[in-house]
């Protein structure tokens, strides 16, 4: 764990086995190679950008103006930004999980691919590209407006509380939750 509210450069290289954390403004920066083969957690720190060539397990955001990752950047495991103001998330982006928290989001990027769960309840976000996979959409009490026709989950679509009048043709989700939501009828091909 690396704790500063002064300034500090880490190294050029840092290469860990297990989970590293780095708590405090006065971390600014992270280094161009970074390889953490467990969690990395940020915590109040003042990173603005993941470099392409950083390789994490998990990654853990919180209170910190994140705003840039790599484009196609792969994160075997989850990936959960809290309270990270603008962030744009990077075209590409594949994850086992992704959790977007009281952050400033206000779209999805292209190619998105999350393996388990897409969680953007609470979100500004107001609709899911049509190349955007997911295992299940938490979207509750989201701006989301929009679903794209023919879109499938391999699980679950939670929609309670959100904007959406019409379900898109050829919607296809094991399990729907549209209570507290203004739609009145389930399209015919609707799965």
């Amino acid at each position: 764990q690396i704790f500063s509210n002064v300034d500090i450069r880490l190294p050029e290289v840092i290469k860990v086995g297990g989970d590293l954390i780095l708590v405090g403004r006065g971390i600014k920066s992270l280094p161009r190679k970074l390889e953490v083969g467990g969690k990395l957690e940020m915590r109040g720190t003042a990173v603005e950008e993941i470099h392409s060539g950083c390789s994490v397990g998990h990654l853990k955001v919180g209170e910190t103006p994140l705003r840039f990752l790599p484009d196609d950047w792969v994160v075997p495991g989850d990936i959960h930004f809290m309270r990270c103001g603008f962030l744009v998330l990077p075209n590409g982006l594949s994850a086992g999980s992704l959790r977007l928290v009281g952050c400033k989001v206000s779209e999805l990027p292209a190619r998105l691919s999350v393996r388990d769960e897409l969680y953007i309840s609470g979100s500004f976000i107001s609709e899911i590209p049509a190349d955007c996979r997911c295992g299940v959409l938490t979207a509750e009490d989201s701006g989301l407006v929009k679903l794209p026709d023919n879109w499938s989950v391999e699980g679950g679509l939670y929609l309670s509380g959100v904007a959406i009048r019409v379900l898109p043709k050829g919607l296809h989700a094991s399990f729907l939750d549209i209570s507290e939501t203004r739609i009145e009828e389930i399209p015919s091909d609707c799965e």
